[in-house]
């Protein structure tokens, strides 16, 4: 489960990355909090990006999944 601040506008876009940048999941912010199935990424190290309306990204942290 991923958590966010209130800070961060629902409609926002939440992107999971491999370390080479490359996409494995994407989740549109509906709440303060999504969940990912590690079924869904499978097991490693990922980072997490934010995309706001104006498609602005902002890191916000680091997955890792075992």
């Amino acid at each position: 489960t991923i958590t966010v601040n209130g800070l961060i506008k629902q409609g926002s876009t939440i992107v999971i990355t491999d370390v080479l940048g490359r996409p494995v999941a994407t989740h549109r912010l509906t709440g303060n909090s999504i969940t990912i199935n590690s079924d869904e990424i499978g097991k490693g190290f990922f980072l997490v990006h934010l995309h706001d309306g104006k498609d602005q990204r902002q890191f916000l942290g680091k997955l890792v999944i075992q």
